[in-house]
């Protein structure tokens, strides 16, 4: 009860789709500038980070964009 189903084969987590791909993308892109934009902001450059901080939700936009984008063809 409660096991997981991964058997420890490396090739199961691989991205297989291109719509998980675009997911994948967007995602790491939204995470990367969340993560510039903390590091900026707590290395006294606040207004640098509060701007970088701003991408994250545009590319979160971006990706639903072209992800309903997708599913509508």
């Amino acid at each position: 009860a409660g096991r997981s189903s991964f058997n420890g084969d490396v090739r199961n987590l691989a991205v297989k789709t291109p719509k998980t791909r675009a997911k994948t993308l967007f995602v790491v892109a939204a995470g990367l500038s969340f993560v510039l934009s903390v590091s900026l902001g707590f290395n006294g450059h606040r207004e640098e980070g509060g701007f970088v901080g701003l991408w994250v939700p545009s590319i979160l936009g971006l990706g639903t964009l072209v992800m309903i984008g997708r599913e509508s063809r």
